[in-house]
């Protein structure tokens, strides 16, 4: 026990055993944390896909909306035009039917 060879292959062993424990936690540790670096990028890449889609979502609602609003005006303004027309029409004839008598 104190120093034959036998003891002292034992003793290597044993710290030869410890050492393939130690590389194996080690290669576990390595391997979970690249695995949580993996989900964390991807849920980055969700954050973006999702900010990019709101963002576009909110560009086609306000482009639509602009786009009423370019029409209503040009339905009220054509509308305006025919009853200006109208109005003007009439009071030419009444003009006229005035002058003529």
């Amino acid at each position: 026990i104190t120093s034959s060879g036998s003891s002292r292959s034992i003793t290597s062993s044993h710290s030869s055993s410890s050492g393939i424990s130690s590389s194996s936690s080690s290669s576990s540790s390595s391997s979970s944390s690249s695995s949580s670096s993996s989900s964390s990028s991807s849920s980055r890449v969700a954050i973006v896909v999702v900010t990019i889609v709101v963002v576009v979502i909110v560009v086609v609602v306000v482009a639509a909306a602009a786009a009423a609003a370019a029409v209503a005006v040009v339905v009220v303004v054509v509308v305006v035009l025919v009853v200006v027309e109208i109005v003007v029409v009439e009071v030419v004839v009444v003009v006229l039917v005035v002058v003529v008598e």
